[in-house]
């Protein structure tokens, strides 16, 4: 079993939000571990259950990132150069690999902590926005909400695939 130490790293919020993609990466273990199991002894097990529901919602979950992330077109690149620092598992020996669950908890720090930056902005954009034309000022906001209404369904989906067993052991 590795063993880890705790970084900090400092990233933009758009190199941030690019480390969605390791989900879909832990979606596809998972998935072909399901499929591994389909058709075999192990199909009608607790066992089986647990990886596919960990595979479905890892699935969901890539998907609602990817959807997110393709929101971003709307933000001003001055919102994807914010800094973000988040605080990682590394594993100490380079000849081992992070199990799923210490990726999938890198993952969710990283989007978390893009997802409370965006999130300040936006909270600071609406100040500017009373200083634009009401019409403007109100499409703005609006947009903005949705997006940040976005963000906080890919966090909350991220506390329940992190709450899954087979995931975090």
């Amino acid at each position: 079993m590795p063993k880890y130490k705790l970084v900090k790293k400092t990233m933009t919020v758009s190199a941030a939000l690019s480390e969605a993609q390791e989900l879909s990466g832990l979606a596809g273990e998972i998935g072909e571990w399901r499929d591994k199991l389909q058709g075999t002894a192990f199909e009608n097990t607790d066992r089986y259950r647990m990886v596919e529901e960990a595979a479905d919602s890892l699935e969901d979950l890539a998907s609602q990132a990817e959807e997110a992330c393709a929101d971003l077109d709307g933000l001003p690149q001055e919102v994807l150069a914010l800094e973000v620092t988040v605080s990682l598992q590394e594993v100490r020996s380079r000849r081992q690999t992070a199990s799923r669950a210490v990726r999938l908890s890198n993952v969710a720090s990283t989007l978390r902590g893009a997802i409370d930056a965006i999130s300040d902005w936006l909270d600071g954009d609406e100040e500017r926005s009373q200083n634009m034309e009401k019409e403007t000022a109100a499409a703005m906001v609006e947009s903005h909400d949705s997006f940040l209404g976005s963000l906080e369904n890919l966090s909350s989906a991220l506390d329940e695939v992190e709450a899954l067993e087979l995931v975090s052991s």
